[in-house]
């Protein structure tokens, strides 16, 4: 008969095994920390995004509502005072702020067609 190994003690495979479940406990409670952690920052992302569309919508309304002022020399308003007031109304419209816009004054949608701003 050859002689076979011994096995271990029931002690000494204790001790391993509650090493190894300490271990995988560690990274179960890691990883789940994690997840909180990770939740929480997107919360506060959200938050903060919030607050940065409330704030660029205040500042879009009053320009939502205005019409091109036309210069006397030119007899028609700058291109870039159209613009200004047609990415208001998009800006506004598009961020979902507040109640919907009327639609876009008559002298607004002219100046529009004539420097081919599009919406």
């Amino acid at each position: 008969m050859t002689d076979l190994p011994t096995p271990p003690s029931v002690s000494s495979i204790d001790t391993r095994l509650n090493g190894v479940h300490r271990a995988r406990w560690l990274v179960v409670t890691l990883v789940f920390t994690m997840m909180a952690l990770a939740v929480c920052i997107l919360v506060f992302v959200v938050i903060r995004q919030q607050a940065e569309i409330s704030s660029s919508c205040d500042f879009y309304a009053p320009l939502t509502g205005l019409s091109p002022a036309v210069t006397p020399q030119t007899h028609r308003p700058s291109k870039i005072g159209v613009s200004i007031i047609s990415g208001a109304r998009i800006a506004y419209g598009g961020e979902g702020c507040g109640r919907p816009l009327p639609p876009a004054p008559a002298g607004l949608q002219h100046w529009e067609r004539y420097y081919h701003i599009t919406r």
